[in-house]
């Protein structure tokens, strides 16, 4: 009886494009058995609508292969010159293209300009090469965020408003989706006055935890006009 019915959600399914996404494949260094199942996706996925894509830090971490077929290479920054000419070189880019992996691609932009990024893109056999910006709003900066001191004030109001309250007024007091500055400032203020630096960057995060919560200090400006 229930046969008609889970064959249609299992056509649905087989028919449905499907994206394999991978974050951190440099730690599959070591799995010779997970990079092999990506690269038999790559050959066979298409015939069951499979794409793959892949991040992580470095070109090299992803071997040769998946390096060659790659449809889409989405270059965020480099770690030095001698791997920005490996990117270069291996997807034989132009001069222009190449000046901007080197020299431009410098991260997200502390005035919210966002971040500038360059896409290679293989389609109707020709390569495209185009520098893009990703702009995002200051909610999704502060949700994305790995850094260390962002993530410790995040996280503190997190525990106390939850994760939607918590990016409200982060985004509100800190619109670049950062408050690295100003958690160094205060920081630099408490070692000059002879404070350890692990009790002086705990403080400065609880005390502006404090704040944003309390609507006082830099959180003032969350309180209703009178």
């Amino acid at each position: 009886m229930v046969r008609p019915y889970h064959r249609r959600r299992f056509t649905e399914v087989y028919e449905a494009v499907k994206i394999l996404e991978y974050d951190e494949w440099q730690r599959t260094k070591d799995q010779p058995e997970v990079q092999e199942a990506a690269e038999r996706d790559d050959r066979e996925g298409a015939k069951h609508g499979v794409m793959l894509g892949l991040s992580s830090q470095r070109m090299t971490d992803f071997g040769d292969h998946l390096v060659k077929v790659a449809t889409g290479l989405f270059i965020c920054g480099v770690g030095n010159m001698e791997e920005a000419d490996e990117i270069i070189k291996a997807r034989k880019l132009s001069e222009a293209t190449g000046q901007i992996i080197r020299h431009r691609l410098t991260g997200p932009r502390r005035d919210g300009g966002g971040a500038p990024f360059v896409v290679v893109l293989n389609a109707s056999d020709a390569q495209w090469e185009q520098v893009l910006v990703n702009v995002p709003g200051p909610i999704d900066l502060w949700a994305l965020s790995t850094t260390p001191e962002d993530c410790a004030l995040r996280d503190r109001l997190y525990e106390r408003l939850g994760a939607s309250e918590a990016l409200q007024r982060l985004s509100a007091v800190f619109p670049t989706g950062s408050a690295v500055l100003e958690i160094n400032r205060r920081k630099e203020g408490r070692l000059r006055r002879g404070e350890d630096d692990d009790v002086a960057a705990a403080s400065v995060i609880e005390e502006m935890m404090g704040e944003l919560y309390n609507g006082t200090g830099l959180g003032v400006i969350l309180r209703p006009a009178a």
